[in-house]
C-alpha cells in the first residue's frame, strides 16, 4: 500500500495519529488463520523434528505470495528448517505446539549478502541473508502466533533468527525465540514495525535490534539475552 504524503512542516500530533491508523489499517488487513489454504503439511512439511522441511515451507510461502498474500500457517509439531525468506503479503502463523527448529548446518541458510559498499559494522550488524527467516524490500509482513523459534545453538556466532532489511508494515507478536547465535530480532531501514508480547529466552546475542527503522513500537515483550535487549 502506498504510503501517504507527508508535509515536512506537518505538527507532532498529525504525525502521531498518521502513525497509529497506519498501525490500525495494518492490523485490519491481516489475513484470518482459520482456514488458511497454506498449511505447511499440505506442501510436504513433515514436522517430525527430523526431516528437513525448509523445501516444503518456502513452498508454502512461495504459493502464498504468488497467491496475493495471506498467512502461512504452522501447526503442531516441530519444523526443522534451514533459511527461510518471507515474501510480500505473507504472514507467518505459529500454533500452538509448534516449534520451528533451526538448522546447525550453515549450508542450508542464504550466504551472506554483497553489500556494495565500504562497511565498517561488524557481521551481525551488517548481513541479514543468514537467518532463519529474513525479508528484504518486502511489505505487509510478520511472524505471528503462539509457537516456539528455536534456534537450537548452544553458544553465539551462527544465523540471526528474524532478520528484515528495508521492509515496512511489519508485525512480529506472540512468538517465543530460544537459543539465538545472533541478533533475535534484526531490522534495517523497515519502516512500520509492531512487536508486541514476544518471548526471548537464552539469547546469546542482542535481543531487538531495529537500525535506521522509524515509527517502530515493543510493547509486552520480555527479553532474556547475554547482549543488548534492545
Amino acid at each position: 500500500k502506498p504510503l501517504p504524503q507527508i508535509d515536512p512542516a506537518m505538527n507532532p500530533t498529525n504525525l502521531l495519529l498518521i502513525g497509529a491508523l497506519l498501525f490500525a489499517m495494518d492490523s485490519l488487513a491481516q489475513p484470518a488463520v482459520a482456514g488458511s489454504p497454506y498449511k505447511v503439511r499440505d506442501f510436504g512439511a513433515q514436522g517430525d523434528g527430523t526431516a528437513m522441511d525448509t523445501a516444503a515451507v518456502q513452498k508454502a510461502i512461495e504459493a502464498c505470495a504468488t497467491g496475493g498474500g495471506g498467512t502461512v500457517y504452522l501447526g503442531p509439531g516441530v519444523y526443522l528448517c534451514g533459511g527461510l525468506r518471507l515474501k510480500s503479503g505473507v504472514y507467518l502463523y505459529l500454533d500452538a505446539g509448534c516449534t520451528l527448529k533451526g538448522s546447525t548446518n550453515n549450508s542450508d541458510f542464504e550466504k551472506c549478502e554483497t553489500l556494495g559498499f565500504k562497511n565498517q559494522a561488524d557481521s551481525e550488524t551488517s548481513f541479514f541473508h543468514f537467518s532463519l527467516i529474513w525479508a528484504e524490500d518486502a511489505e505487509h509482513i510478520g511472524v505471528l502466533g503462539e509457537g516456539t523459534i528455536d534456534s537450537n545453538y548452544v553458544k553465539r556466532h551462527g544465523p540471526k533468527t528474524i532478520a528484515f532489511k528495508r521492509c515496512r508494515f511489519v508485525d512480529i507478536k506472540g512468538v517465543r525465540l530460544l537459543n539465538a547465535p545472533n541478533y533475535n530480532i534484526s531490522l534495517l531501514g523497515t519502516d512500520y514495525v509492531n512487536i508486541d508480547g514476544v518471548t526471548i529466552l537464552n539469547g546469546f546475542a542482542d535481543g531487538i535490534d531495529p537500525g535506521a527503522c522509524r515509527n517502530v513500537r515493543i510493547s509486552n515483550c520480555h527479553i532474556e539475552s547475554r547482549d543488548d535487549a534492545i
